[in-house]
């Protein structure tokens, strides 16, 4: 249970593998410019590596190209893997290309531990939650922005996000358990709840927003949740760790935000995840919840979502 495949090699060699593809983003029109698929793919298999605490090996890359998209695409998408892998300091071990009817961009992860990678597993009722990374809510404003108004603004550009592998690298002694943000903050603390048998309280007032963030937010009344709930993440590495170890190290961490606080299931109430809020909304349901009964349409499910707080107004 774990971001990555683990292989035990020998009883202090571990390797940690991860594969993902590029496909839905492309094809849906949500990911527009070549060298976001380029980055992305990228990105996103090394997000999964950073939350086992392993060292990267290198990166297989297989593209099957549409027929549609010429040299020219592919030198731009080919041209920001080139940078990603550099900025994350990743080999390139080979791969391989061919032609489809969709453009699909699949990367393979390898990383290797002298130690046992971390897992989801490991939770306990008091331990706190840490994601990773200054660029907060830019995957979320993406998506809303190309569900409300087909990406005018442009964020696209701006999603760039930066999961470090040295993070988790160098402080897996102190962490209990981790897993990505890939699919957003609230899926995953979700996951970590079930395999866990915990529950989690987060405060969403406290979450801060990259600068560029808040200001659509506020322009667009976004509440804050749909930042923690948006099924677009922004690829944080989010780590569980109990709370006089965090105390002790806080000072060394690079920059972090303490998410949620794991608390003892209720077994009167099963909700995985719980809001720190004074008044919360009647019979709230979460945006996840929502888009699975409306059959993931994503824009009904986000107008159906959003109409709940202007009912509370």
């Amino acid at each position: 249970m774990a971001d990555c495949e683990i292989i035990q090699l020998q009883k202090n060699h571990f390797l940690s593998i991860s594969t993902d593809s590029i496909a839905i983003e492309i094809h849906s029109g949500l990911y527009r410019d070549p060298e976001t698929w380029g980055y992305l793919a990228v990105a996103n298999s090394a997000s999964d590596l950073a939350t086992t605490g392993a060292k990267p090996l290198g990166m297989l890359i297989s593209a099957q190209w549409k027929k549609e998209h010429g040299s020219f695409v592919k030198t731009k998408v080919y041209a920001a893997m080139a940078k990603a892998l550099k900025k994350f300091h990743i080999p390139l071990l080979g791969g391989d290309s061919g032609s489809s009817s969709e453009t699909v961009i699949t990367t393979t992860i390898l990383g290797e531990s002298s130690v046992s990678p971390l897992t989801r597993q490991g939770v306990q009722p008091g331990d706190l939650i840490l994601c990773f990374g200054r660029l907060i809510g830019i995957g979320p404003a993406l998506a809303y922005d190309y569900l409300k108004y087909k990406s005018i603004n442009q964020w696209e550009k701006k999603f760039r996000p930066y999961p470090d592998w040295r993070i988790v690298y160098k402080f897996m002694k102190y962490f209990k358990a981790s897993i990505d943000s890939s699919d957003g903050i609230y899926s995953a603390l979700e996951t970590l709840a079930t395999i866990n048998s915990v529950q989690f309280e987060i405060c969403d007032n406290d979450l801060v927003l990259s600068t560029s963030v808040k200001t659509y937010q506020s322009k667009n009344k976004i509440p804050m949740k749909y930042f923690i709930e948006s099924d677009l993440g922004d690829l944080q590495t989010c780590v569980a760790i109990h709370p006089r170890v965090y105390a002790r190290i806080k000072r060394q961490l690079p920059f972090h935000q303490i998410m949620a606080i794991a608390k003892k299931k209720n077994v009167f109430n099963d909700t995985a995840i719980c809001y720190a809020q004074k008044k919360p909304i009647v019979h709230y349901q979460s945006l996840p919840t929502i888009l699975e009964r409306n059959g993931l349409k994503y824009s009904a499910a986000l107008n159906q979502w959003l109409s709940q707080f202007e009912k509370s107004l």
